[in-house]
């Protein structure tokens, strides 16, 4: 990480323990795919949380416009097709 550079700086909301981004492949494997087999869930891609959060969204009626701006989408259609 760039010296005089926080974490609030950088738009981190999951830093590392030294302030700087996470390592993917580390959290995954350290936490995510323990946590899965600790809650007897199937393992997945740590990014299939994202499909799962948009298809419950959409499932709960809520705005496909407001949805497409949480995911970050460049239209409605994207988030749909995805």
């Amino acid at each position: 990480m760039e010296a005089g550079l926080s974490a609030d700086d950088l738009g981190l909301v999951f830093p590392s323990g030294t302030g700087g981004p996470i390592d993917h492949h580390n959290m995954v494997n350290r936490h995510f795919i323990p946590a899965l087999k600790a809650a007897g869930l199937p393992r997945i891609r740590f990014h299939d949380q994202r499909h799962t959060y948009a298809s419950l969204m959409i499932d709960q009626g809520e705005n496909i416009k407001y949805i497409q701006s949480q995911l970050g989408h460049s239209s409605p259609m994207v988030t749909l097709n995805v």
